[in-house]
């Protein structure tokens, strides 16, 4: 369900939003593309939510739809679609290069394969940071998502953020970690390189929101400042202007674990998330938790609504307060 901003509610589920033509290009094209097309399969009958923009009474009159429903949609699917009706056609049609503008966390978290104008697309998708195809570009969108499989690693085989990092669309950033500013000389050691290296994604703007513990904060640090030092790095890596990174500082006492949180994964970290002179111990392990998995991502909204409640309600706040998951 998609909820507009000016509603304080958020709805969380992102799901993937799909036309009866895309179906059609996914069964004609299965042959040549017989894993992708499996996976996109498991991922759907294991419980990825799937909003289907026809009816079921077009799916009762096309070959394709029902070769698609035999074996792809139908029996062993965790988790019931939606169809339109009764369900509202998503994005509304024609379709706006900015129809996100207008909506909440779901939708930047949704993938999106959608029959639209080619200048439409190509115009989105040079300007939106998320999963979108067109007809005949499905199989290009199951390959990204391929990438977040089989990322569980430990921590001391990780060289770089930016070489274990999937390489997919995101507007927005959550990172949680209690020790993030606990030790200003390892933080700059650091320099922000996680955050620098998923940021060289976005394509319009990017939002970053820091969740860490009051507390342990090294005095050293002025936050306000800090926040204008990340915008400038994050400018750097990105391209974009500093006006179009946005950076905010929360501080709390409500959380303990640390989490990484963008629109398609969320990374499991058991340590500080400094790689450089950090102590790390041998047994710090790092993993992907991707969208496509439904537990998984059942975990990511829970950890998203428990942020929420942090953005309404930090000890302390500091930067642009901006963010598409979050509400301050």
């Amino acid at each position: 369900m998609i909820q507009l901003r000016n509603y304080y509610t958020i709805f969380y589920s992102m799901r993937l939003y799909i036309d009866k033509e895309n179906i059609e290009s996914l069964i004609k094209g299965r042959k040549e593309n017989i894993e992708l097309y499996s996976e996109l399969a498991r991922y759907i009958k294991r419980g990825l939510l799937v909003q289907y923009n026809f009816s079921k009474d077009e799916m009762l009159k096309n070959q394709y739809l029902q070769a698609w429903f035999s074996n792809v949609g139908g029996d062993g699917v965790v988790s019931k679609p939606d169809f339109c009706p009764p369900q509202n056609i998503f994005p509304i049609r024609p379709v706006k290069t900015n129809f996100l503008s207008t909506c909440d966390s779901d939708a930047y978290r949704s993938i999106y394969l959608l029959c639209t104008d080619e200048n439409i697309s190509r115009s989105i998708k040079e300007k939106q940071a998320i999963l979108i195809g067109n007809v005949g570009e499905e199989y290009t969108v199951l390959k990204q998502l391929q990438t977040l499989e089989d990322k569980e690693i430990l921590t001391k085989q990780i060289n770089t953020w930016e070489s274990y990092c999937p390489k997919l669309p995101l507007t927005d950033i959550i990172l949680c970690d209690e020790h993030y500013f606990k030790h200003k000389s390892v933080y700059d050691k650091n320099k922000n390189e996680i955050l620098s290296s998923l940021c060289k994604t976005p394509k319009n703007q990017i939002n970053i929101v820091i969740i860490t513990k009051d507390g342990e904060i090294d005095s050293a640090f002025d936050l306000e400042g800090e926040c204008q030092n990340i915008k400038e790095q994050v400018s750097k890596a990105s391209g974009l202007s500093k006006g179009k990174c946005k950076v905010t500082i929360l501080t709390t006492n409500k959380t303990h674990s640390r989490h990484l949180i963008t629109n398609y994964y969320r990374i499991i970290h058991t340590c500080c998330f400094h790689l450089e002179e950090n102590g790390l111990k041998g047994d710090v392990n790092t993993d992907i938790a991707p969208c496509t998995n439904k537990n998984a991502n059942a975990v990511t909204e829970e950890l998203i609504k428990l942020f929420q409640g942090i953005a309404v309600s930090p000890v302390h706040s500091y930067g642009d307060k901006f963010s598409n998951f979050l509400k301050f």
